[in-house]
């Protein structure tokens, strides 16, 4: 399916870095805990709906690399668009296009954002917040740093739209996909720092361990 989609042309695509994370109903509030049976549950669920020939080996399978509370939040982000945006990109660049895989990372939206539930570091930035950031959606008060952001982050875009390429004047270091680097541009600021001058950029490893297991361990 991803390989029919590719389109022959560049491309740049991406994620936030905490989407929806559906999987914490799997987590028993009383404990803290992986729910074995919610597990269970929810892994079938969700290996029902991919055309699986060996479905009970891939529901064993899911249990097993999900059964842990800081990785069962995120089973439905990796398998749905973690992985598969990964794929749309590393497609491209096998086809000989140029892809550009980013990250959204900042975690510091807060009031910037007007619609419920808060933003706070631990729920943010998930699924669309972005857009805030390029079109305005949702936009509450933003600060100095929002600002900031809104124009490194619509600067990416505005570059690719005109040329092909997201690097600018600055936004720069934004290179293309290496399959073996699985390289992704991060936009946030750097990390214990005041600095707001440019976003992180190239990074090594996107969601290596989500790709490796639904590309390569999964049984299927």
């Amino acid at each position: 399916m991803v390989e029919k989609y590719t389109p022959p042309y560049p491309l740049l695509t991406g994620t936030v870095s905490k989407e929806l994370r559906d999987g914490l109903v799997v987590i028993d509030q009383a404990t803290g805990k992986v729910d074995p049976t919610r597990l269970f549950l929810y892994c079938r669920r969700l290996i029902d709906q991919r055309n699986y020939e060996h479905k009970p080996e891939a529901v064993e399978a899911c249990v097993r690399e999900y059964n842990d509370t800081g990785r069962v939040v995120y089973v439905m982000d990796d398998a749905t668009l973690f992985v598969p945006t990964y794929n749309l990109a590393a497609n491209a660049i096998r086809k000989g296009q140029p892809a550009f895989l980013y990250e959204f990372e900042y975690d510091g939206i807060g009031a910037a954002w007007n619609r419920p539930p808060m933003s706070t570091p631990e729920n943010s930035p998930r699924h669309s917040q972005e857009l805030m950031y390029l079109f305005g959606q949702a936009a509450g008060t933003l600060t100095e740093k929002d600002r900031r952001i809104q124009y490194l982050f619509s600067e990416i875009f505005a570059n690719f739209i005109n040329h092909g390429n997201p690097n600018g004047i600055e936004t720069h270091g934004f290179e293309p996909l290496s399959e073996s680097w699985m390289n992704f541009f991060k936009a946030d600021f750097p990390p214990n720092s005041s600095d707001t001058s440019h976003f992180v950029g190239n990074t090594p490893n996107y969601h290596r361990r989500a790709v490796e297991f639904w590309n390569e361990r999964m049984p299927q």
